[in-house]
């Protein structure tokens, strides 16, 4: 059987949490994949992930209760349901984590998200309701959405790397407190967003240590691509907006 799977060592004195990691992208995106290895690899946090098969952005808290789900395991500590993101969370923590032979985990994270989640567009997020379904169930949990514009990058893999080294600085650094116990009670969580890492004009790709954290209020966020019905899909402002690579979120 599946272990929860140990990073490397870490430093002196770190405090080593049990993670599930989930998202709404589907268990193979690249950024999910990359905080996923870094936290097998580099940390010494435990880390399983179970998160949709395929993309279910914009399914929000959508849950499937009375059809059928299929579920693999395609590699060690990575499990999927082709479902929604709120039940792909659900069958991380009641199915995956228990066959494990594992408690509750300390933290679940859902992400990184491929667009950011701001404003009123939160309550359409997958990502945002997977870290709520955990929320729901007592556990601390936190959505973390980075830059659609980097997932279209020619560097999306050095992005992908610098937003999975930013989520676990903000753990390790601002979420545990000087004791070694998370600041966050059960049912507590945050919503995380990260600016755009790249610049292909100029080649940049951030540095870790070029990003400072700030604690802010959720906020309207107006966005002019407001939801609506379309009978032509032409029409729609998210379609053409999708379709221009200038929509964030979900």
């Amino acid at each position: 059987a599946s272990l929860w799977l140990f990073g490397a060592s870490g430093e002196e004195g770190a405090v080593c949490l049990k993670i599930l990691l989930t998202n709404d992208d589907g268990y193979e995106t690249v950024f999910t994949n990359t905080l996923f290895e870094y936290l097998r690899d580099k940390t010494c946090h435990q880390v399983v992930m179970a998160a949709p098969k395929g993309g279910q952005s914009g399914k929000s808290a959508a849950i499937d209760l009375f059809s059928p789900v299929e579920v693999g395991n395609p590699s060690p500590g990575v499990y999927f349901a082709d479902t929604t993101p709120y039940t792909a969370t659900l069958y991380g923590l009641d199915v995956v984590l228990p066959s494990l032979g594992m408690d509750s985990p300390d933290l679940v994270i859902s992400g990184p998200n491929e667009g950011w989640n701001i404003g009123i567009g939160s309550l359409n997020s997958g990502t945002v309701a997977a870290a709520a379904s955990a929320m729901q169930r007592g556990l601390p949990a936190i959505a973390v959405s980075g830059s659609l514009y980097d997932t279209g990058s020619k560097n999306v893999k050095e992005a992908a790397l610098v937003i999975a080294e930013l989520t676990v600085k903000l753990v390790e650094t601002k979420l545990v407190d000087e004791d070694g116990g998370l600041i966050l009670a059960g049912g507590q969580g945050l919503n995380i967003n990260i600016p755009s890492i790249t610049n292909d004009d100029t080649g940049f790709v951030g540095a870790v240590d070029n990003y400072t954290f700030k604690l802010t209020k959720i906020g309207s966020a107006p966005i002019s691509v407001g939801r609506k019905f379309f009978e032509d899909m032409g029409e729609s402002p998210l379609v053409q907006a999708l379709a221009g690579s200038v929509l964030n979120g979900l």
